[in-house]
């Protein structure tokens, strides 16, 4: 099960690192926005194995990161999903790309709806 906690000032070196060596250097991603932005978006960070899973609460809504970082997305994104239903939440993915998007409906087929 992931263990989400508030994002630190503690995640910083090794949240930039995974996601520049993942390829995910974003703004969405960038660990100064999320720190920046927290008082709104309440970003909380897991970690799954050698990936970094974002979970967002803003307008009583929880939303996930697509999962930056080496390892089977298949099994991140189960993670997340068994967490969402354990909170009661619908299992949202966002900030992600087409090609993303493509990944995402290969490894749970018929899971997501992209948009």
């Amino acid at each position: 099960m992931l263990e989400f906690r508030p994002l630190s000032i503690a995640d910083k070196e090794k949240m930039e690192k995974i996601c520049f060596e993942s390829c995910c250097p974003g703004p969405e991603n960038c660990f100064n926005n999320m720190f920046i932005w927290q008082h709104l978006y309440k970003p909380e960070i897991a970690y799954f194995g050698e990936q970094i899973i974002l979970r967002f609460r803003a307008y009583n809504k929880a939303t996930y990161s697509y999962p930056m970082g080496p390892g089977k997305l298949e099994e991140s994104l189960e993670a997340m999903k068994e967490h969402a239903d354990s909170m009661g939440d619908r299992f949202v993915v966002m900030g992600h790309g087409e090609e993303q998007a493509t990944r995402l409906e290969i490894a749970m087929q018929g899971c997501f709806d992209v948009s």
